[in-house]
């Protein structure tokens, strides 16, 4: 008897379904295709392209703070010691402190010299000294200023210049002052009495007219801080120049001569380069 053979089984169902699972996946993958270049059928609006304008424009650079413009203060002259020719053109004030260091460079190698033989002895200006003596500086400073106010005294305006260029190549600076014996012996180089020069001192016969020349910087001061303030509040200027502006030493007011004794000075900070002076300085020759 021959083996009986066990009958087929009829096809399962996945064998019929593999073709038709190819075929929607096919049509599937078309229908992305189309979608994804396409895709206002899904009402979406692919993005455009970024140009370089584009990004500027979202992105664009931050603004640079608004310059600061000439600052201008009534500077009265008073008795102040004058260098050059009375009647020069154009005035330049002098702020400073015969203890401040940036003072000293400017007097003996910074543009000091230079302002002098370019524009002083060439009667184009006049130059006016007005004291200010920091408070950090003391008591050396409103000492040595008080003195050359007794050299001037003792001798004019061309002594006292001589004794400003001793004061500020004797003292160390910052405070340190100049002892008496040395700070006397610089009155007799410029051609005084040393004696009658510490009397005047010793007195305090100027006292009072350096404490004036003080009070009259401090008032300058607040009206530059006032200006700058107006100029911030109106939004011409940025912020951070209220920390920016105020009087240090040396600082420096140029403008026309006038016969009232007031001028209306432009303002410069600092112990600035030559070229700084210069541009200034011009404006009004």
């Amino acid at each position: 008897m021959s083996e009986e053979q066990t009958p087929k089984a009829p096809r399962s169902g996945s064998n019929y379904l593999t073709p038709m699972a190819i075929l929607m996946a096919g049509i599937l993958i078309a229908v992305a295709v189309v979608v994804k270049d396409n895709s206002q059928i899904l009402g979406l609006k692919s993005p455009e392209p970024q140009t370089t304008e584009t990004a500027v424009a979202q992105n664009p650079a931050p603004s640079a703070p608004k310059p600061l413009p000439a600052l201008f203060a009534d500077v009265d002259l008073g008795t102040s010691a004058i260098e050059g020719n009375k009647d020069a053109p154009v005035t330049m004030v002098e702020v400073s402190d015969y203890e401040c260091p940036y003072c000293k460079r400017h007097a003996l190698t910074g543009a000091g010299p230079e302002i002098k033989s370019k524009y002083i002895d060439t009667g184009q200006i006049k130059l006016a000294f007005i004291n200010y003596p920091l408070s950090f500086h003391d008591p050396a400073a409103t000492k040595e200023a008080e003195t050359a106010a007794c050299v001037r005294a003792q001798g004019g305006d061309a002594a006292f210049f001589k004794f400003y260029t001793k004061l500020f190549e004797t003292s160390a600076g910052n405070g340190a002052g100049i002892e008496d014996v040395k700070l006397y012996d610089l009155a007799t180089q410029v051609g005084v009495n040393s004696t009658a020069v510490k009397s005047c001192v010793t007195a305090g016969t100027k006292k009072e007219s350096v404490a004036e020349d003080l009070a009259k910087i401090n008032t300058i001061d607040q009206n530059l801080r006032t200006q700058v303030a107006d100029l911030i509040a109106k939004g011409e200027v940025d912020s951070s120049w209220a920390d920016q502006v105020g009087i240090g030493t040396p600082t420096f007011f140029v403008g026309k001569s006038s016969d009232t004794g007031t001028i209306k000075g432009e303002w410069i900070s600092g112990a600035q380069p030559i070229s700084e002076f210069d541009k200034v300085i011009e404006k009004y020759l």
